[in-house]
């Protein structure tokens, strides 16, 4: 309906309201003529010669024929809007999310029998498309409501006063195809029918053939020789040579049965009688075509389908591809990403149970890892490197520090001494590390995964080193306390896939400069201990043998 709607560009009160202005001006007028064509009173003159009508006489006449071709005009717009009504109506019936669909159901149907009516009558003179739009509605009616053979005749008297606009729509189509394949149907069973027929005209093997039309009375119907098959001689064999079973109480065989023969003689139990109302092999054959034409009365035709290609696409029974394939790439978004989620609550699981048993261990493990790779959570805090300093600097006169190691030195000079001790060439000292590639391989990320030229697949090592010096981080502690987010510094040594190892770190200096309360005196420290960590990092970098190792 909406499309009528929009291609008229006229709304059904407008054209009820026009409709019956035209015929209040038809009932002014009588002498009009109901054919509906604006010549036919010319025609009448033309017929009538000697009839001259006058000046008024012409005028009124014109003003007739206007108004009946006024008028067809009318009925024929107000037909499409009722058509366009009714088809509307049916069309949201058929949907069950829509209420009220019994009241759409009566009002579309009300709209196409006051359609019919104006346009199936003489009254009007109406356009072929019109009254082929009328057939077509009345076919989707019937087609709605199950009954197939009145929406086929109905479509097929469409497509004759139409064919362009109605042959090639699929619900039209679709009934086209199933009439053809009843013809089809029907021609094989009349072969069938004819090929029986030529087969019981024809002398069965063993039969006397009939002589003027008379058959010998011994091969009868209701002879008792219509019975002797060899399926009943076999079976009747079989009974009677059937071994009997093992007597339980005695324990002894029973005679053992005779080896089956073929009897001389067969003995044929008597005829068995035809019940009065049993249906004849004719009979048997119409049935099962009857139900093979017939549709089922319990399931509508073309509903189903109709309905679920409509709960699609309301403005079309066409499939939309664009509206399918965002479908189907919703459909596989969800399924990876369910993928993905069950992969990371399954990598979850197995890192809490590493963790559990990590925990559970009691290892003592050294304050720096060499050949061992540790996760994050298995490295050691600063309580365990301070236990560990204090453990392996413990002197004999205060044994009994388990917290830090300064509770042992009372000295600044000892203290020195402690670290000179620790600090390497370039005065840095090993505070701690942290392996990222073993926690990392367990989720495989691209970053770290390479495949070698045997196809095995390896993860590159990523450590983060801390180092540092009390006594640099002293000089720029002393004006700050807020410089020991800065130390001690740290250096991220990550390996590369084509080979070699790539250096990553903070300067100092950068970390003090965005510090907007920093004092001069800590910038030049910083700047100090800026110079020092690259230099030391040069020195990891040379590639001279016995150098460059951290």
């Amino acid at each position: 309906m909406a499309g009528c709607l929009d291609r008229r560009k006229v709304s059904p009160v407008l054209c009820d309201e026009h409709y019956f202005l035209l015929m209040e001006h038809e009932r002014q007028f009588p002498s009009a003529s109901s054919d509906g064509h604006p010549e036919s009173e010319s025609s009448a003159s033309a017929r009538d010669p000697e009839s001259q009508p006058t000046h008024d006489t012409a005028e009124n006449n014109g003003d007739s024929v206007r108004s009946s071709w006024s008028e067809n005009r009318a009925v024929e717009l107000y037909c499409e809007v009722l058509l366009g009504r009714a088809h509307f109506l049916f069309f949201h019936s058929i949907l069950e999310d829509v209420d009220f669909r019994t009241d759409l159901f009566v009002q579309g149907r009300a709209a196409l029998e006051e359609a019919e009516t104006l346009c199936m009558s003489d009254r009007y003179s109406v356009s072929d498309q019109l009254i082929a739009k009328c057939w077509y509605i009345r076919g989707f009616l019937a087609d709605a409501s199950g009954d197939g053979p009145i929406a086929a005749e109905s479509f097929e008297q469409a497509t004759k006063f139409d064919g362009r606009t109605y042959a090639n729509l699929n619900r039209v189509r679709w009934y086209q195809q199933r009439q053809e394949n009843d013809q089809e149907l029907d021609d094989l069973w009349d072969e069938l029918d004819q090929s029986s027929d030529r087969g019981k005209k024809s002398p069965r093997p063993g039969e006397a053939e009939s002589n003027d039309g008379f058959t010998k009375p011994g091969v009868a119907s209701n002879s008792p020789d219509v019975r002797k098959s060899a399926l009943f001689n076999f079976l009747e064999l079989d009974i009677k040579n059937r071994p009997r079973p093992q007597d339980s109480r005695s324990g002894r065989m029973e005679t053992p049965p005779r080896p089956p023969t073929t009897p001389t003689t067969v003995h044929h139990s008597p005829p068995i009688d035809t019940p009065p109302h049993a249906r004849g092999s004719g009979a048997v054959d119409v049935f099962m075509k009857q139900l093979i034409e017939e549709p089922s009365r319990a399931k509508r035709r073309a509903s189903e389908e109709t309905h679920k290609i409509l709960m699609q696409h309301i403005n079309s029974p066409e499939k939309d591809p664009s509206l399918i394939a965002a479908a189907r790439e919703d459909r596989r978004r969800a399924m990876q990403e369910a993928a993905e989620r069950e992969q990371i609550q399954r990598l979850r699981e197995q890192l809490e149970m590493r963790r559990e048993s990590t925990a559970k261990k009691n290892i003592k493990r050294p304050s720096r890892q060499v050949a061992e790779e540790a996760l994050l959570s298995d490295t050691p805090s600063v309580g365990e490197l301070d236990t560990r300093f204090m453990a392996a600097n413990r002197s004999a006169t205060s044994p009994t520090s388990p917290v830090s190691p300064t509770l042992t030195i009372k000295t600044h000079g000892s203290f020195d001494s402690w670290v000179q001790s620790r600090v390497g060439p370039h005065g840095f000292m090993y505070f701690d590390e942290y392996n990222h590639t073993r926690w990392l391989a367990i989720f495989e990320p691209p970053t770290v995964t390479v495949v070698d030229d045997n196809g095995e697949k390896r993860f590159l090592k990523a450590i983060r080193f801390i180092l540092g010096n009390p006594a640099i981080a002293l000089t720029m502690l002393r004006h700050d306390l807020n410089a020991g987010l800065c130390v001690p510094v740290e250096l991220y040594l990550a390996e590369e896939a084509e080979g070699g190892v790539r250096v990553v770190w903070y300067k100092p200096t950068g970390l003090i400069a965005g510090y907007e309360g920093a004092k001069q005196e800590l910038v030049d420290a910083a700047n100090a201990l800026s110079v020092k960590l690259e230099t030391f990092i040069r020195w990891v970098l040379r590639e001279d043998e016995g150098e460059g190792k951290l």
